[in-house]
Order: structure tokens, then C-alpha cells, then sequence
């Protein structure tokens, strides 16, 4: 037979209390709702202070300015028929991939609108697409060249107002 030694029965005591717990709030429980975990917590905390930007409202907007109904543009984003209309009336986030083809249904331009809050012609799509496609240094060289057509015409605005005695381009085309 085994004696029992004080080191023993302590070793005893302590697993006893683990498994049986005085506290219910123990590492080791299982939570029920998992949305409650602290690291998710934080996460889904960055992640609502990032989109809290009035990205919705713009996306509801858009929404409504196309003309087709909520069933027409949720069929056409092929999501389910009431997609866009439970989206809108019970204000529920889409999933990335519902607000892809919701974009791709708005037209080209909806997800600048949306995300930026920029509402772009053609044009400024076009070039955009031109400039995402360089390389680091030709961006840096185009942004160069932007900035010194900026100033130069910030500059053509001011000399009328500073030259007061000499006419203006636009007076001598008249």
C-alpha cells in the first residue's frame, strides 16, 4: 500500500478544485456564443470603427438612383430575389462577395462612389486604371508631372489678379 504524503494530497486537493471549480469562470470553459471571444472582439472592434465612414447610406443611394427595383437589381447582382431589400430595410452588411456583384450590377464607378465617397466620370476610371497599372517609379514620375501642371495653373489663376495693368489671355482672345 501507498502512503500518502503531504505533497500528495495537496496534488490531489488542487486537481480536485480544478475540475470541480469554486469559480465558473475558469480558462477552460466553453463559451456558448463565440462572438464573444475577447480576440474576436477586438477584431470585429477595428473592423466596425473602419466602415462606420457612411459607406451604407452611399451604397443606398446608388441603390435607389438606378431606377430598377430592389428584386431586378438583386436578380441581376444574382443574389437572392429580397437580397437588396432585406439588405436595406433590416441594415445588414453584404458579404464581400454580394457587394462585389452588386457593384459589377451598379455599373462601372459604384465601388469608387461607395468605398471613397468620389463620384468619377469615365474618364476619371480610365485613368485610374491607367495609373494602378505603372510601375512605382512611373507613378511617382506621372504624380510629378500632376503636381507641376497643378501649380502652373494655380499660377495662370493668379497673374490676372497680379498684373492689373496688363490684360489677361482670356481679355485679349475677346
Amino acid at each position: 500500500m501507498l502512503r500518502e504524503s503531504g505533497f500528495q494530497r495537496e496534488g490531489v486537493e488542487f486537481l480536485k478544485k480544478a475540475a470541480h471549480g469554486a469559480s465558473q469562470t475558469t480558462r477552460f470553459s466553453v463559451q456558448v456564443n463565440a462572438r464573444q471571444n475577447v480576440r474576436a472582439a477586438l477584431s470585429l472592434s477595428c473592423y466596425n470603427a473602419s466602415m462606420n465612414d457612411g459607406w451604407f447610406q452611399r451604397l443606398v443611394e446608388l441603390i435607389d438612383a438606378d431606377g430598377r427595383s430592389y428584386r431586378e437589381l438583386s436578380r441581376d447582382a444574382k443574389c437572392g430575389p429580397n437580397f437588396v431589400q432585406q439588405m436595406i430595410k433590416d441594415g445588414k452588411d453584404p458579404r464581400a462577395s454580394q457587394l462585389n456583384r452588386l457593384f459589377e450590377a451598379l455599373g462601372p464607378g459604384a465601388d469608387v462612389y461607395v468605398m471613397s465617397g468620389l463620384r468619377l466620370s469615365p474618364e476619371g476610371l480610365e485613368f485610374l486604371r491607367v495609373v494602378s497599372a505603372l510601375d512605382d517609379g512611373a507613378r511617382r514620375d506621372a504624380f510629378a508631372v500632376l503636381k507641376r501642371m497643378e501649380g502652373s495653373s494655380s499660377e495662370q489663376e493668379q497673374l490676372p489678379s497680379e498684373r492689373a495693368g496688363e490684360p489677361s489671355t482670356a481679355d485679349t482672345a475677346q
